[in-house]
């Protein structure tokens, strides 16, 4: 495979940060996607504080699609840190990543 064919996106939170809203991009040319395993993590880091989500998606070779997760817990507020002379900087208290997909070859 390319190195530029790969399963990627953006997520962010509603206002509630009970929902993960995520763009996920299907760069893979000869593939139909239909599921995604999704791990969403928040720190400080306890023993739950890791969520696994098996979402049933329809994604086409080069295409995006939305995906919504509820996650059943409250994500962290980001922590913003003061620089100093009007500077800040935001520092997520949360990540996700795709941990693995499932799908069928293109026609």
């Amino acid at each position: 495979a390319l190195e530029s064919e790969k399963l990627d996106g953006v997520c962010g939170t509603d206002v509630t940060r009970n929902v993960v809203n995520c763009d996920i991009h299907n760069g893979l040319s000869g593939w139909t996607i239909t599921e995604i395993l999704l791990a969403i993590e928040w720190w400080p880091h306890k023993d739950d504080d890791k969520r696994y989500f098996r979402i049933r998606v329809t994604i086409g070779p080069l295409t995006t699609a939305s995906v919504s997760v509820r996650l059943g817990a409250q994500l962290p507020t980001d922590e913003v840190l003061n620089l100093g002379r009007g500077r800040v900087q935001t520092i997520g208290r949360w990540h996700w990543m795709i941990l693995g997909a499932k799908g069928y070859p293109a026609k």
